[in-house]
């Protein structure tokens, strides 16, 4: 797996510091840019929201050195600043205004904790370690930071991973928001956990970093209205706007983007400035609880080595909250969606398993174990069972009412980690689908073996039917098998038949039970897509039929453009279909 993974050294974002600076809810210019330049002047324009896909300009505020701050009236802002010896400057800034929030907030009282989500996409568990080890060091041995080693994700993406931890609910059973349905459907009416806290009076924010393939904008409609207090795709998207402007045609001097490097924001880090952002919530609602999603996949999404260059800025975020004391009444939640599902490390066998299990870790205010031991000591036994994003959502909910005292029912697909999962849970009774569970005990099977070819053509003819409505995509054919895995019951499974004391301590082991059922994985490769996919498919020894759902069959290698003839609302096409020579490409 290491020779998949490399060094990556942290970018080189501009030869001069940003001339704007912000905090306590202000704007001003720095003294250290007036020195340099002279008397200087700005112009700042707010940046207003209109969907979840475009921005606008709705208001210009000009200010000058040595000004007193100007008091912000919304987040996100674009400056254009010229100073006395002509040198220019243009960038767009994060700020927390100091302004009221649409609902009624509460000063925090004793049971209020803060929540913080802060993550990363496609990183796994074992990367989190590879890459991140500032961070992991600080977060479990001066945090006392609890890692979840049993969590498995329960879907194929980021959506399949925060869905479940955000409304408790799969996508499919949810109100269906593609932006290909033929009747459009936002996704403001979803039972989002963030409502929950709002309506006990806390401070919502909802921060991710990648807009050209947000967690809920890639392929589905978004939301219609700011859902959170606080949402910084406006922000974002202007940053990507930036990103694509040509410098020439605007006569701006463009220094602090021309010169950056892409894992930059004028003279900061992108990592560095999100972090910054995260402190001045924390900073201007110091007196109320927050509840907060932070989510990085710009770095992370496309090349997991890049994650490494965040890793002084989260340790020394994680620092600063914990030297302000702020981590005393919060709940802190380190995790990413997902691993690799992409690329060579997706290929290894290694990678199949690390794609399912991210990293997830919570760490608690150290008087958390000495006010709830039993949930604490629950917590911990819990590190080490089998746990999913249902089980966060659970958690999110109970952490609301960790004082109210009443039973629960373990059947349920999501138990909150403050209740004892059972050490015998099963990926079923957890809501894992088999495709998806790291759990199983997998045989390797040879790919000239009869059964595993016929299991491979399946996959190929599942595919093909699930694409046949797309008149702009190729058939498929099978190319060849690579890899293919085979699972039995245990054979202690088998063979067991009852409790033969009284005690129920020794086993009966002389039952023989008939297995009429083979589960098989196989990774095979088609053309002309030149994809590379993973399907995992059941065959029926008595009737010699072959089972599979489409949902779990996994592309483990990018599809690039092949797909842009088809509507971008849906990932289940687009990881299949390879445009016709000829059919119309998405604009």
């Amino acid at each position: 797996m290491m020779k998949h993974f490399h060094n990556v050294s942290s970018p080189n974002c501009s030869w001069e510091d940003d001339w704007i600076e912000t905090g306590n809810g202000s704007v001003w210019i720095s003294q250290k840019a007036i020195k340099k330049h002279g008397d200087i002047t700005c112009q700042l324009s707010y940046i207003g929201r209109i969907g979840d896909f475009e921005t606008k300009y709705y208001k210009v505020v000009q200010i000058k050195g040595n000004e007193k701050p100007h008091v912000l009236t919304d987040d996100y802002f674009r400056t254009t600043c010229a100073s006395k010896n002509g040198a220019k400057y243009i960038n767009v800034h994060a700020g927390v205004a100091l302004k009221t929030t649409n609902h009624i907030t509460i000063e925090r009282n004793g049971s209020a904790l803060d929540v913080l989500f802060l993550g990363f996409d496609s990183i796994s568990h074992m990367t989190f370690i590879r890459k991140l080890p500032k961070t992991l060091d600080y977060f479990t041995n001066e945090l006392n930071g609890l890692v979840l080693n049993g969590y498995n994700i329960v879907g194929d993406g980021t959506p399949q991973a925060f869905f479940p931890i955000l409304t408790g609910k799969t996508e499919q059973e949810l109100p269906s928001a593609l932006k290909r349905a033929k009747e459009k459907r936002f996704i403001d009416s979803f039972p989002w956990i963030w409502n929950e806290y709002r309506q006990r009076g806390y401070v919502t924010s909802f921060c991710e970093d990648f807009p050209n393939a947000g967690m809920f904008t890639y392929r589905l409609m978004g939301f219609k209205d700011k859902p959170t207090d606080h949402f910084m795709r406006p922000f974002y998207l202007e940053v990507h706007k930036m990103e694509n402007e040509n410098p020439i045609s605007n006569l701006i001097d463009m220094t602090f983007w021309t010169a950056r490097d892409k894992l930059c924001i004028g003279s900061k880090r992108k990592s560095e400035v999100f972090m910054n952002y995260v402190k001045q919530l924390y900073a201007v609602h110091r007196s109320k609880p927050k509840f907060t999603i932070g989510f990085l996949g710009d770095m992370s999404h496309d090349d997991q080595n890049k994650v490494e260059t965040a890793d002084v800025d989260l340790v020394n975020l994680l620092k600063h909250l914990q030297l302000s004391g702020n981590l005393n009444n919060t709940i802190l939640i380190l995790m990413s969606d997902h691993g690799a599902r992409y690329k060579e490390v997706r290929a290894e066998l290694q990678g199949k398993y690390e794609e399912r299990m991210p990293f997830f870790g919570f760490a608690f205010p150290s008087w958390f174990k000495h006010k709830y031991p039993q949930e604490y000591y629950n917590f911990r036994t819990n590190t080490e069972r089998l746990s999913t994003p249902f089980d966060i959502h659970s958690t999110l909910l109970k952490i609301l009412s960790l004082d109210d005292i009443k039973s629960v029912d373990q059947s349920e697909r999501g138990i909150s980690l403050f209740t004892e999962i059972p050490k015998s849970r099963t990926c079923h009774e957890a809501g894992i689908p088999i495709h998806w569970c790291a759990c199983l005990n997998w045989y390797t099977a040879s790919v000239s073996d009869d059964r595993v070819k016929s299991a491979a053509e399946f996959v190929t003819n599942k595919i093909n039917l699930h694409i046949e409505s797309e008149k702009a995509c190729a058939k498929l054919s099978l190319h060849n098998v690579t890899r293919a895995l085979k699972f039995l019951p245990d054979s202690s499974l088998v063979k067991f038949l009852r409790a033969a004391d009284v005690n129920g301590v020794h086993p009966d082991m002389s039952d023989n039970t008939y297995v009429d059922k083979v589960m098989y994985q196989v990774w095979l490769y088609t053309f002309p897509n030149k994809a590379h996919y993973e399907a995992t498919v059941i065959y029926n020894i008595k009737s010699g039929i072959y089972w599979g759902s489409i949902d779990e069959v996994s592309r483990i290698n990018e599809y690039g453009h092949d797909a842009d003839c088809s509507l971008k609302g849906s990932l289940d096409i687009r990881k299949f279909c390879f445009c016709k020579k000829g059919s119309d490409k998405e604009k």
